[in-house]
């Protein structure tokens, strides 16, 4: 499971990656939703189980994301790598991390998709999603 400090890792790398076409967050003030996509990597004798989780996530591990502004949520995979794309619609994206890694559905769910996944080379030797650098935006 992602620890809080991995969590709160990957929100405080996002200030890097933001677009300067979608305008940006200062803490405290919304000033347009941000786009999130990572990487991590599935382990390939477990990618049919972590299909299988994700065809039935618990209603309560979405509301949790809901409640974290995270909308737009969507996991695609391509060979052993998984690839994440979230919009946050809030104005502290690490306090809703926080937030999210401290609920207790959302904890048991890691629990259930952690073993299916590794972390690629580019997350460091602590993290385990891999902030994505956008390179390119048409709105």
């Amino acid at each position: 499971m992602p620890s809080e400090s991995t969590l709160l890792e990957i929100a405080r790398s996002l200030d890097r990656y933001r677009s300067p076409f979608t305008g940006g967050r200062t803490k405290g003030v919304f000033h347009r939703m941000e786009r999130v996509a990572q990487v991590i990597r599935v382990r390939p004798e477990r990618i049919d189980e972590y299909r299988a989780l994700h065809r039935d996530v618990p209603e309560a591990v979405l509301d949790t994301l809901r409640r974290c502004h995270i909308a737009n949520y969507s996991i695609h995979l391509l060979g052993d790598r998984l690839f994440s794309y979230f919009e946050y619609h809030g104005d502290d994206l690490e306090a809703d991390v926080a937030r999210m890694a401290a609920d207790e559905a959302t904890q048991e769910w890691w629990k259930l998709t952690d073993p299916c996944q590794e972390p690629v080379e580019e997350a460091g030797p602590d993290g385990w999603w891999a902030p994505m650098e956008q390179v390119f935006l048409m709105e």
